[in-house]
């Protein structure tokens, strides 16, 4: 049986993720600083602080040398200290970068045999600057394409790779959860997609399950982007539709 590690399996994106895996048959193990959302016979979660290197190194890296999970998926956002920008900067850095390098860094050092995969999720704004999002968020997110990019050359060797999606605004919960005003946020972006929509969990998890069932074993270093094609429109065309509204 397949073992996929999911790092922010607490989080609403790494919830689904890990019911979807779970309802597939699959072995899941989870890691995040707050306690699981969801109990199943299939499911471990790993409660710590995952920017404390003895715990990562007790936790994971010990896990590791038992245990070489098929796929590890980062869905990581680091808690924002708007009042401190630096210290914003190293605490992203130490969560969203760092962690996963230490443990690519890790399996090259016991040089398992089995082959693995790194799928991280990033955002449009390692691309594209989003003035409602602050500049720590822009840099972590541009150096999670750069940390997937690194390691789908460098691993090569041992046959691990790494790719990436990268989402636009999505839908985290139904949208009844929502506020008025989100909603109607999200009805203008929706017609700005090309299914008119806005993406939901359901359409992550079906990338998410052509990297882990599907043999995409010849995909490696890439960025998916899954924004119903915002990313490719044109700013005068978008501005054009919007106007039209």
């Amino acid at each position: 049986m397949k073992t996929v590690w999911v790092f922010g399996d607490t989080r609403p994106l790494g919830v689904s993720i890990c019911k979807h895996l779970l309802g597939l048959g699959l072995h899941v193990v989870g890691f995040a600083r707050s306690e699981k959302k969801f109990e199943h016979a299939g499911y471990f979660h790993h409660s710590l602080d995952l920017i404390d290197e003895l715990a990562v190194r007790e936790h994971v890296l010990d896990l590791l040398k038992r245990e070489c999970p098929s796929t590890l998926i980062f869905c990581l956002r680091s808690r924002q200290h708007s009042d401190n920008e630096a210290l914003a900067i190293k605490t992203g850095l130490d969560l969203e970068i760092l962690l996963p390098l230490s443990i690519y860094n890790y399996l090259r050092q016991i040089r398992s045999n089995q082959q693995s995969q790194f799928l991280f999720f990033s955002s449009g704004a390692a691309k594209q600057v989003h003035p409602d999002l602050n500049f720590c968020y822009h840099v972590l997110k541009e150096s999670t394409l750069s940390l997937s990019r690194y390691i789908s050359v460098t691993g090569h060797d041992l046959g691990i790779r790494s790719n990436c999606i990268i989402l636009g605004e999505f839908l985290k919960y139904d949208l009844a959860m929502y506020k008025p005003q989100e909603i109607q946020k999200f009805n203008r972006i929706a017609q700005l997609s090309t299914n008119h929509r806005l993406c939901t969990l359901d359409d992550i998890k079906q990338v998410v399950d052509f990297f882990i069932q599907f043999d995409s074993h010849f995909i490696n270093g890439q960025n998916i982007y899954l924004d119903g094609g915002l990313t490719d429109t044109s700013l005068e065309s978008i501005t054009r539709m919007a106007t039209n509204q």
